[in-house]
């Protein structure tokens, strides 16, 4: 049986790296469960997000998310063929059903909605973004 293939939300790896956040304990709890247990899909634009000037400074947080980047159980998902009309949407189609959303969110939702990318379940502390593209690709929602 194969690994379960997860998308992991930016949200989830300031919480994981930062002590201070108010979710730390629960992705530290679910950690194990997610990062150890199934096949990680990393966005590159999460990692643009994540890998901000404050999370590079300290470089026990850098060493530990790199251990992530470099498994064999992590695959980086390129944004080019969804970052067009991600922005597209974001800026100028004010009639989406959602809130607002980050350009980063739109684009993990496009990725979501994308048949041809494997994503058996999400991994987010904002759950209300993502909800309706998750229940129509029956994607599991995991809220650390």
């Amino acid at each position: 049986m194969s690994l379960k293939t997860v998308l992991v939300d930016t949200g989830f790896w300031f919480a994981l790296y930062d002590g201070k956040d108010q979710y730390h304990n629960i992705a530290s709890g679910t950690s194990f469960d997610v990062i150890d247990k199934m096949h990680v899909a990393l966005p590159w634009p999460t990692l643009y997000e994540t890998i901000n000037t404050k999370f590079a400074k300290n470089s026990l947080r850098m060493a530990e998310f790199d251990k992530v980047i470099q498994s064999s159980r992590t695959t980086l998902i390129d944004d080019t063929s969804y970052r067009d009309l991600a922005l597209q949407v974001t800026i100028h189609d004010r009639k989406q059903p959602l809130r607002a959303l980050s350009l980063v969110d739109m684009v993990i939702r496009f990725i979501l909605d994308d048949v041809n990318v494997r994503i058996d379940a999400l991994l987010t502390f904002n759950p209300s973004d993502f909800v309706d593209v998750c229940t129509r690709r029956k994607i599991e929602m995991i809220s650390g």
